[in-house]
């Protein structure tokens, strides 16, 4: 049985890896928010079990991606929606930052909401703008 699930978890690496290797600017940023959603729901979950090093992992997961998203951004060519992107971005690390110190679950789903609705409107894109 361990066996198999190791080679599951092998198999899951090996997609997740083939997927980004392959997929388009779009896929990839999709890839980042779910990411980034699940990591969020594994900090509530950790946080609400008392298990603070998995809190810590998911956490610094959760930032490092949204840094990620924040440094893709072309501010020059963005307008105004990378900009706003821009101070979305910085507010959910910093909030993020805050709700660590204190284990605030709530502000912690706040911004799991926020990243939401950006991964909404991302999946909405016409079909013609994904790269």
């Amino acid at each position: 049985m361990l066996r198999a699930q190791q080679a599951l978890k092998q198999y899951s690496s090996v997609e997740s890896s083939s997927k980004a290797y392959c997929g388009s600017a779009y896929d990839l940023t999709k890839m980042l928010f779910n990411g980034c959603l699940k990591s969020l729901t594994l900090t509530v979950f950790h946080i609400n079990h008392k298990n603070y090093a998995g809190k810590a992992t998911e956490l610094s997961r959760s930032l490092a991606i949204i840094n990620g998203l924040q440094d893709c951004l072309d501010l020059e060519k963005g307008g105004d929606l990378a900009h706003n992107l821009n101070d979305l971005y910085l507010y959910m690390g910093k909030t993020l930052r805050e709700s660590s110190v204190s284990n605030d679950i709530s502000r912690i789903e706040h911004i799991h909401e926020l990243l939401k609705e950006v991964s909404v409107g991302w999946e909405a894109m016409p079909l013609e703008s994904r790269r």
